[in-house]
């Protein structure tokens, strides 16, 4: 890729970023468009309640005169004929009636003016929302067009590293090739034969319900089965637990789970006080000594094996041996990617990776980095 290539890949991200920030904009000016609705349909509810507030005020009015009318004259009953009376009792029971409809009209209407508060705020909120992501968007659209010779040159570079460091590319397709196999011959598979028991269940839900309560407890251990499996997976991927606890329990994890699955005795030994380290080296010893196990268990015959972690006061030193065939370094090093991988991931920390092997006395490999600008916090001692 060519700078003119890269520049017009930076160009047409200006112009994704230019044509957002316009949508957005569009879309602020349709809320508020809608904001303006709701505004004069508040205005009108409001004028609505007010109306109503003064026809009850003059009901209620109507009604009290109309109420002290009726006690004058049932007081003076003797003097007053029945249809009068009648009139009276008819009189106020009418104007209890208006009252009751315009007080139930009131809180209709208290309860649309609440409504339509709650929409307006609801638009201001998002109207907030719009302008700040327009905002935040046309800060993206200066700094990308105020620094972009600076990312060319920044790309150019990436670039030339990722030239450099083509094997471990290649070693990363080789982890997803392995990754696939894995889940296709684990979760997947066992995914397809957790579809087919169920399948079966539900047919023998109604015909055999004992059959059924048998084959589902079945299909419970296939489930959790299928979870051990996966959570597998994801802890080959990237252990949780490092960012939480660290290399070092990290490691002690790993190793009983190896020690459960392989018939191999894999020791692991502390030694110094104990670190915490910037978290990206962490994660690369942990991922030079998962290799080095990993080729233990892929091509050594080994029946034991031990990583020794060593910390000093400006260092970590880490030790893997094991009694297995051992090899020949210079026939095997050249082409092996795990081995060539492990030592670009020493150099990334300036760090020394060094294997010695011979075939029939086993293989030993050193790693020593320098830890003096990555030491987070002191953790304890060695165990």
């Amino acid at each position: 890729m060519n700078k003119g290539s890269l520049d017009e890949i930076i160009q047409q991200v200006l112009m994704s970023v230019n044509n957002g920030r316009w949508q957005v904009e569009e879309f602020n000016k349709m809320v508020k468009n809608e904001f303006k609705v709701v505004s004069i349909f508040d205005h009108k509810l409001q004028k609505n309640m007010a109306d109503i507030q003064k026809k009850l005020e003059e009901k209620e009015r109507e009604e009290k005169r109309a109420r002290r009318f009726l006690a004058e004259v049932s007081s003076a009953v003797e003097d007053l004929s029945e249809d009068k009376l009648q009139q009276a009792y008819a009189q106020v029971s009418y104007l209890q009636e208006e009252v009751e409809k315009l007080r139930s009209q009131a809180l209709d209407v208290s309860k649309e003016i609440k409504s339509n508060k709650q929409k307006q705020l609801a638009y201001i909120n998002k109207i907030k929302k719009a302008a700040n992501l327009a905002h935040h968007l046309q800060e993206v659209t200066n700094y990308l067009g105020n620094q972009m010779l600076e990312m060319l040159g920044e790309i150019k570079d990436l670039r030339y590293r990722q030239l450099q460091s083509e094997y471990i590319i290649y070693g990363q397709e080789e982890e997803r090739l392995r990754l696939a196999r894995d889940i296709h011959d684990g979760p997947a598979q066992s995914i397809a034969g957790i579809s087919f028991k169920a399948e079966f269940c539900k047919k023998l839900i109604d015909q055999d319900p004992i059959r059924c309560k048998q084959e589902l407890s079945l299909l419970t251990d296939m489930v959790r089965e299928t979870l051990g499996d996966v959570r597998n997976i994801i802890f080959d991927l990237r252990p949780m637990s490092i960012d939480d606890l660290g290399l070092t329990p990290t490691l002690k994890n790993y190793v009983e789970k190896i020690k459960k699955e392989n018939e191999i005795d894999l020791q692991l030994k502390i030694t110094g006080r104990v670190v915490r380290l910037a978290s990206h080296l962490e994660v690369g010893i942990y991922r030079i000594v998962q290799e080095a196990v990993s080729n233990v268990l892929r091509h050594s015959k080994a029946t034991y094996a031990c990583i020794e972690i060593t910390y000093t006061n400006e260092q970590i030193w880490v030790r893997i041996i094991d009694n297995g065939e051992g090899f020949e370094l210079d026939k095997i090093a050249s082409g092996h990617y795990g081995l060539l991988g492990m030592r670009e991931r020493a150099k990334l920390f300036t760090g020394d990776l060094d294997i010695t092997s011979e075939s029939g006395k086993g293989t030993t490999i050193r790693l020593v980095i320098n830890t003096e600008n990555y030491i987070l916090k002191v953790t304890g001692s060695t165990d």
